[in-house]
């Protein structure tokens, strides 16, 4: 059978490739092969869609990672891709745009920093006309996300870390001009950071980083129903989050609960319109204080160890004050709390419970307190 190159079968047939704005491809394997005789038709089309093999299924079939090598060489990268049937095979769909990433995500920090890390990728995207690319995490499954995983090997941008220890330098960091101003022939950037900062950067984005952190169906039923258990109790609902775990150190500072305490004391809060519901990696720890008020936690709305991270985030987003930790993880779930506007967070240097804005705040405060006074704050507990 004779062979032809898709730029010589257009010529042959009479047709321009510049009529032309997709492409789709489904021939066994063949598909590389196909896509190198069409060199002329990819500078006219905007998409491609084609079948890919993640394993070999075709004899000397091209394998997914060349495939993105080619098509990135032609200004193509894949924004979606499927594999309804196997595994092994399915289907890429490849648009002309840069692609943004993070080959480090999952690696610094947990989940919340991996909130704070995708919503810059998706922010800098969403400036730049690009793509985002990232592995897998909790948030496909959480927040729907469906983002495909990198291969390639891209350009690093490194946030820097020195200079953090002050409001000045946290304020218009550098990297925040990624998506905040347009950057001339914006290249594919793999990047490596944090990107916690000052989230006054981050507020003309509102209603955008919060459309990104939606649950889907199957979690908001499930969530919503513990939800409504807590307000047959009480009909309001103050959330607490003690970070113990790994704190105790540099900024990571253990907030006291006594602070907490001492300031429930002071609020005028009824207990008899108000729960108390305990975030934390010990909730039993603290069931005992708060004398008068009606506490509870994941444990008392069947959440096993896995799920009450995850419950005590979604809590914190919807209860009607929060009191958090110097943590990114609640802190992000202030951010999201639509429901109010009353948030206070410990202060290590006043060794008290402040109010404070989650768009117009420093995410984590940045004084460090000296060792013999993280050992305070924890004998105070």
């Amino acid at each position: 059978m004779r062979g032809r190159r898709l730029d010589t079968l257009l010529a042959e047939e009479g047709l321009r490739a510049e009529d032309f704005n997709f492409l789709n491809l489904d021939i066994q394997g063949a598909e590389l092969m196909a896509l190198r005789g069409a060199s002329n038709l990819l500078t006219m089309v905007e998409a491609v869609n084609t079948e890919v093999n993640l394993q070999e299924l075709y004899k000397g079939a091209a394998l997914l990672g060349e495939v993105e090598e080619f098509m990135a060489k032609n200004g193509f990268n894949r924004a979606a891709m499927v594999t309804p049937w196997h595994p092994s095979w399915g289907d890429a769909f490849y648009v002309r745009k840069p692609v943004v990433t993070m080959k480090t995500f999952g690696r610094n920090g947990r989940f919340a920093n991996q909130m704070f890390q995708y919503m810059f990728l998706q922010l800098v995207a969403r400036r730049q006309g690009a793509l985002v690319q990232v592995p897998r995490w909790v948030g496909c499954e959480l927040f729907g996300r469906t983002d495909p995983e990198p291969l390639l090997a891209l350009p690093e941008w490194r946030e820097s870390i020195d200079g953090t220890n002050g409001h000045a330098a946290l304020l218009g960091c550098e990297w925040t001009k990624h998506f905040k101003e347009k950057i001339p022939a914006f290249a594919s950037t793999n990047y490596w950071g944090y990107f916690m900062a000052h989230s006054s950067d981050l507020a003309q984005d509102r209603d955008f980083i919060c459309g990104l952190f939606r649950f889907p169906p199957i979690f908001a039923r499930s969530f919503e129903s513990r939800l409504a258990k807590l307000r047959k109790h009480r009909r309001r609902i103050l959330a607490i989050h003690l970070r113990r775990g790994d704190y105790g150190f540099g900024y990571f500072f253990r907030a006291p609960c006594s602070w907490y305490e001492s300031w429930l004391s002071q609020s005028g809060l009824d207990p008899a319109e108000w729960l108390v519901y305990l975030c934390s990696e010990n909730p039993a720890t603290y069931r005992k204080r708060f004398e008068g008020f009606k506490i509870t936690d994941a444990s008392d709305l069947d959440a096993g160890s896995e799920l009450a991270i995850y419950l005590d985030f979604y809590i914190m987003t919807q209860a009607d004050k929060v009191l958090i930790s110097n943590s990114s993880f609640s802190f992000m779930a202030t951010m999201l709390n639509e429901k109010t506007t009353d948030f206070l967070r410990p202060c290590a240097e006043k060794e008290m419970l402040i109010s404070f804005n989650p768009w117009d705040s420093e995410v984590l405060l940045r004084y460090a307190p000296p060792a013999e006074v993280h050992k305070r704050f924890i004998l105070q507990d």
